[in-house]
């Protein structure tokens, strides 16, 4: 029985910790991958990658990209608005990458409200842009948090719209390479002169 004891609570630890680790594993995405909640603006064929809906946990769905990716989705507002919201999270690593975020009313339908990155703000708002428009979120890296938050105020009840974020590495110039090794060769001819 003292055997088993141990066993137990090793095979217990081991079993609770595959299941905290896979909870919270990344997802590596590349491609055109598609959001499971409101239609997005693309048909469902053209999906590389279907997940459930974002909903409102953003460390529910963790994204590591496998290269350049378009991700694809779609929100609306009703009378329970904290069931509307898009969050996610993207975990760039080291790595840059330049980002674009779209957004369209869906069906000529009037649509407003907040694109949260990393808890910076920026509005959108047929008001202003009557078929969407796109917002340059410029390079990030590291752990990013997103939120897409169709509850601006203007247009309640009922609201829907599409977005999507495009994603790609920020490229290392091609010459950058080639200067480091100029610049090695320039001092390693400079001390062998010197010595």
């Amino acid at each position: 029985m003292i055997v088993i004891k141990p066993f137990l609570a090793s095979a217990c630890m081991a079993a609770f910790m595959a299941l905290a680790s896979s909870a919270s594993a990344a997802t590596v995405v590349s491609g055109t991958v598609c959001e499971g909640g409101v239609a997005p603006a693309i048909s469902a064929s053209e999906c590389d990658m279907t997940l459930g809906d974002f909903g409102n946990t953003p460390s529910r769905f963790i994204l590591t990209p496998g290269g350049v990716f378009g991700l694809y989705g779609g929100v609306a507002n009703g009378s329970r608005a904290d069931q509307y919201l898009d969050t996610w999270m993207i975990d760039f690593g080291a790595d840059r990458y330049n980002l674009s975020f779209n957004w369209a009313p869906k069906r000529a339908s009037n649509f407003d409200g907040f694109l949260f990155v990393n808890g910076v703000s920026y509005g959108f708002d047929t008001a202003i842009n009557p078929t969407g428009a796109s917002i340059s979120l410029g390079s990030l890296s590291g752990s990013v948090a997103f939120i897409v938050n169709p509850i601006l105020g203007s247009f309640v009840p009922q609201e829907r719209g599409t977005w999507d974020l495009q994603v790609s590495p920020v490229s290392l110039p091609a010459s950058l390479p080639l200067l480091a090794l100029g610049l090695g060769g320039l001092a390693f001819a400079r001390r062998r002169a010197a010595a």
